[in-house]
């Protein structure tokens, strides 16, 4: 019985010192209470926002996101799509992104890494692999339009 209460007080102790770290870093725990269909955004904020990516920028992402679920998207409408979104931050734009089948996965993974706040926006329309919308810096845009050309994509641009 006594080693019980130690490991429970060990437990607590390595709990405590994990929770000091964090609250270091500036990461504390909140409990929300919210619909359950907000739970995979909240995660996404959580998530995103924990890596650094600034918090004004994220939830752009996370809205358009919300925006564009279960909507399809042809490509000819990517345009539009942009035309119907609020005007981007200073040092962004706005961009809608069609990878075609060309791209491979090493060109998907590198397309996610320059531009991860754009919000996928799947449907029947988009083709394999979906289309993606939101908030690009411009510092990546020319990176990204390298790579859109290369696999033979779409980019449309709106500043």
């Amino acid at each position: 019985m006594a080693g019980s209460v130690t490991s429970h007080g060990t437990a607590a102790q390595r709990q405590a010192r994990r929770r000091a770290a964090l609250a270091g870093q500036g990461v504390g725990q909140i409990n929300l209470t919210a619909p359950s269909e907000a739970h995979a955004a909240l995660k996404e904020i959580a998530r995103r926002t924990k890596a650094g990516e600034p918090v004004s920028f994220v939830l752009d992402s996370v809205a358009t996101k919300a925006r564009l679920a279960g909507k399809p998207m042809d490509t000819a409408k990517l345009g539009k799509v942009l035309a119907d979104m609020p005007a981007p931050e200073p040092g962004f734009v706005l961009a809608a992104i069609k990878l075609t089948n060309a791209a491979s996965g090493n060109d998907q993974r590198k397309f996610k890494r320059l531009a991860g706040g754009l919000a996928w926006a799947g449907g029947a329309n988009t083709g394999r692999g979906g289309a993606y919308v939101g908030s690009l810096p411009e510092a990546a845009m020319d990176a990204v339009r390298a790579l859109v050309e290369t696999c033979g994509g779409r980019m449309e641009i709106r500043g």
